[in-house]
């Protein structure tokens, strides 16, 4: 009897461990990170690595859900233009989505950032560009 009811709770057991791989935990998402990735694309398809332009991103989310960084784009072309931005703000999760409300408004407060492990992948896409970042602890 008793070895019965343990084979029947055994996969009430499980489910649990499974919603964490799929869902991370808010506590798995704080730190510091740097853009590895930063892309954008324009109209016609001509894209431009950031990062080899000399852009940067650097963004902290800290256990009070606030947080700081910086997003700096140097003079690229008269198309995309030089930003030196605080990213001060607040930050959130939903299922394995984070995302950003800062007090400058750039590209990153429209973009939802997928956790991975020790990445923050996201992607915008708008009808005449694109960016896509990957932010790395």
């Amino acid at each position: 009897m008793y070895r019965s009811s343990f084979f029947l709770l055994l996969p009430l057991l499980a489910v649990p461990a499974c919603e964490d791989s799929e869902h991370p935990d808010r506590l798995d998402v704080i730190g510091t990170y740097g853009a590895t990735t930063f892309t954008w694309t324009g109209l016609i398809g001509e894209t431009k690595d950031m990062l080899a332009l000399g852009a940067s991103i650097s963004l902290t989310l800290n256990a009070d859900n606030t947080t700081a960084g910086r997003l700096y784009v140097p003079f690229a072309d008269e198309i995309v233009p030089a930003l030196d931005e605080d990213l001060t703000g607040t930050w959130e999760i939903a299922g394995t989505t984070v995302t950003l409300d800062h007090e400058t408004n750039t590209f990153l407060c429209y973009m939802g950032f997928i956790a991975d492990g020790s990445r923050l992948t996201g992607e915008l896409l708008w009808p005449d560009n694109s960016y896509h970042v990957v932010l790395s602890k």
